[in-house]
């Protein structure tokens, strides 16, 4: 869905542009990697498969489109009025709202990573997404005022989200609009992973709008190969390289150039800080998080995001998780990664 541009605003978007390039390299024609796509989630998916025969890929094709079209329309979607993630948002204070496996599955997760990354990774950011132009809503021609960004903030508050496994039922505890899109995509990769490992599939790459799950190895037994981007807006070319080693991994990025406004002629990226309310504003460009789940790789991505290069790299070496951080120092782009992450590095001898 495109948002209004009203005048003095400018809509950069992320659909259809991936932090991720996927590199596949020339293979006989006897072992082609056949590929099956779509689109979800107003972005795009596809599935590479090392080798399958057409009437199996078929039927897996028909499976993922109807995996996804469930997630997309049925379940966590902000724009339509009619799923269960936005009849959740407009349900009463209160009210026990009963939600399906998968809806609390997400919501349960992102509990517990919004511990872990320091208040960071906030599914109830919706207010400021909103506010800053971002969501469903119609964005402001001009930067909000402080203290209207305070009042958005005093809507937000995980904690008043009371999750009951037993019964599959949410109660909020004060008015909430939650906001699934740095979670929901990861965890539809994971499930689309899901059905094709029960379909007996043992070599793949899933993609849905940048986020990956990948095992196996391709048929000429290399490993599958993924380019971590540039992060630059008008770019489309190879920074570093990553590759999965015949493991099971999924990776997942953020970064601030490929979603944003401009307002006034000053950039305002889509990563919003729950601390403050604001828009990130630090030389932190990219991260890539790598983990055996593409829904925490995504949410870890984005608190990094949020944290910046100093705070972020911090935390991920605590944490142990494999991040690797573009940084902007002037016109020129460095990197930094931790210990986790080196043996990802594609050649093995490092970038």
């Amino acid at each position: 869905m495109t948002l209004k541009q009203p005048n003095k605003a400018l809509v950069v978007s992320a659909t259809g542009a991936f932090l991720f390039l996927i590199l596949v390299f020339l293979l006989p024609e006897k072992t082609q990697i056949r590929t099956i796509r779509g689109a979800t989630m107003g972005t795009t998916w596809s599935v590479q498969i090392s080798s399958a025969a057409s009437s199996v890929l078929q039927k897996t094709g028909h499976e993922l489109e109807v995996l996804l079209h469930h997630f997309d329309a049925d379940v966590y979607s902000t724009w339509n009025k009619n799923s269960e993630l936005s009849r959740l948002n407009a349900s009463a204070i209160g009210e026990s709202f009963k939600v399906s496996p998968e809806l609390m599955a997400v919501l349960a997760m992102s509990k517990v990573l919004h511990a872990a990354t320091h208040q960071t990774f906030d599914i109830t950011i919706g207010p400021l997404v909103n506010l800053w132009g971002f969501g469903p809503e119609e964005m402001p021609v001009q930067v909000p005022e402080a203290a209207v960004i305070a009042q958005h903030q005093q809507q937000m508050g995980i904690d008043d989200l009371v999750l009951d496994a037993k019964t599959g039922t949410v109660v909020k505890n004060r008015p909430l609009t939650l906001d699934l899109s740095a979670i929901a995509k990861g965890y539809a990769v994971d499930e689309a992973a899901r059905l094709l490992v029960q379909n007996g599939y043992t070599s793949f790459l899933v993609e849905i709008g940048g986020e990956i799950r990948t095992q196996g190895l391709r048929p000429d037994n290399k490993p599958w190969v993924i380019a971590i981007e540039t992060p630059l807006t008008d770019v489309r070319a190879p920074y570093a390289a990553i590759a999965n080693y015949g493991e099971a991994i999924a990776v997942a990025g953020s970064g601030d150039y490929r979603n944003f406004r401009e307002i006034n002629g000053a950039r305002y990226s889509h990563e919003i800080d729950p601390r403050t309310g604001y828009p990130i504003a630090h030389n932190l460009a990219a991260v890539t998080v790598i983990s055996d789940s593409a829904a925490k790789a995504d949410a870890w991505a984005t608190a990094l995001m949020v944290l910046g290069p100093e705070d972020g790299k911090v935390l991920a070496d605590s944490e142990n998780l494999a991040a690797y951080f573009i940084l902007r120092d002037g016109a020129v782009l460095q990197h930094r990664y931790t210990a986790a992450f080196a043996r990802f590095l594609y050649p093995k001898q490092g970038i």
